[in-house]
């Protein structure tokens, strides 16, 4: 496989990717940002709602390393409580993916929402498929 390039001719490998992963495509130089909403959450802090997207996106990024078909593969990802066992029973079946953190962002804030770190570095492709399909076992919509 060619190595990986996200500059203006790999711009159809990160759109790829958030389609995969069904979120937003960014592009910053070499390295592709996906950013996926999760609308059906309405999460308050103090009292207050919210849409920030630093309570409530799924963030990924992809950046190419030496290794030609490969990238580290960072994501932080935002969960209720109740999802975060069925995500971390499916995405445990990966040899691949590591998950580097899993904790509370927010005080006070309705419902209880638990972030996920995972990393990798392995083909961007097959991270955002074994993200995507753990996610949906999850039922994270």
């Amino acid at each position: 496989m060619k190595e990986v390039n996200f500059l203006a001719k790999e711009k159809c490998l990160c759109e790829e990717l958030a389609n995969i992963l069904k979120g937003e495509a960014e592009q910053k130089k070499n390295l592709c940002k996906v950013t996926r909403e999760r609308k059906n959450l309405k999460p308050t802090i103090l009292g207050h709602p919210t849409s920030s997207d630093l309570v409530i996106a799924l963030e990924f990024s992809f950046e190419p390393v030496a290794k030609k078909d490969k990238t580290l593969n960072l994501a932080e990802l935002v969960f209720l409580q109740e999802e975060v066992n069925p995500f971390l029973e499916e995405i445990k079946k990966s040899e691949q993916i590591l998950v580097t953190a899993i904790h509370n962002h927010w005080l006070f804030e309705e419902p209880r929402l638990i972030y996920v770190h995972l990393e990798s570095v392995q083909n961007p492709i097959e991270f955002a498929k074994e993200v995507a399909h753990a996610l949906k076992k999850a039922r994270v919509k």
